[in-house]
């Protein structure tokens, strides 16, 4: 049997493939890896809605609990993270941006916080990402200081970066 090029060098992707040799007959393990991928949550820190449930009391009547919010999303994320050890948190962008006043008004640091500790590891970016600027995004990206200026009243700073990774985006600075 001939070997073309591409099987000679070690580095090709076909080696790693699977455990031992390509044609050694060895089977590859498999290993389940589970994506737990978010979207479009906006800053919502807070739970943004109410949802009708039959009251306990009275099943005739129902009660509106609050939905949604970082606690919430939080346990959902734990407990689909407890069900497969090997898992990676990702988003889908519009983490932040269009946010409500309780996160918009600390420059979505808030959010960043948040997303941080619920385990997010990776995002790519939307639209709402670019909503104060590129600037700002790569702020928020590499963490730091925003300036004061006439548009931050305050002065949010956090020394967390956020789950924005450098090879997520390419910006020109």
């Amino acid at each position: 049997m001939r070997r073309s090029k591409r099987d000679a060098h070690p580095s090709h992707p076909a080696r790693f493939a699977c455990r031992g040799h390509p044609r050694s007959g060895a089977a590859a393990a498999q290993v389940t890896i589970k994506l737990i991928a978010i979207n479009d949550f906006h800053g919502y820190i807070e739970p943004s809605e109410t949802f009708a449930l039959p009251d306990p009391a009275d099943p005739q009547k129902t009660v509106r609990e609050p939905v949604g919010g970082a606690a919430y999303l939080a346990t959902a994320i734990a407990g689909l993270k407890a069900e497969n050890r090997r898992n990676v948190v990702v988003g889908a962008g519009d983490m932040v941006g269009a946010s409500p006043l309780d996160s918009a008004l600390f420059h979505d640091e808030p959010t960043i916080q948040a997303l941080s500790t619920m385990g997010l590891e990776y995002t790519s970016v939307g639209n709402h990402e670019f909503d104060e600027g590129k600037a700002e995004l790569l702020r928020k990206q590499r963490g730091g200081c925003r300036p004061a200026g006439k548009s931050a009243p305050t002065r949010a700073c956090s020394a967390r970066r956020s789950p924005v990774r450098s090879t997520a985006i390419s910006l020109p600075t």
